[in-house]
């Protein structure tokens, strides 16, 4: 969680925090970063993406069905959600 406080509401240094917590396994942290990312500019479409990515990393399918369903729902177009 200090790595995302330190990034402050810098969106890229953001998603680049919760890949890195992703990695070691602090999903929860990954999520509080992508979390914080999307605070300052909530439909930005890479911390989402990232969102449904963390969300079937962690085996969350449910979680990450709905994600990818909010961003095609605002994107239609958006292809990686697809």
């Amino acid at each position: 969680k200090r790595m995302s406080q330190l990034a402050g509401y810098d969106i890229g240094q953001q998603i680049r925090t919760a890949a890195l917590q992703a990695e070691i396994g602090a999903f929860a942290d990954a999520d509080y970063a992508l979390f914080k990312a999307l605070q300052s500019e909530p439909k930005n479409l890479a911390a989402r993406r990232a969102q449904v990515e963390l969300s079937l990393r962690k085996g969350a399918w449910q979680e990450a069905m709905q994600r990818a369903d909010a961003v095609l729902a605002d994107t239609p177009d958006f292809a990686p959600a697809l």
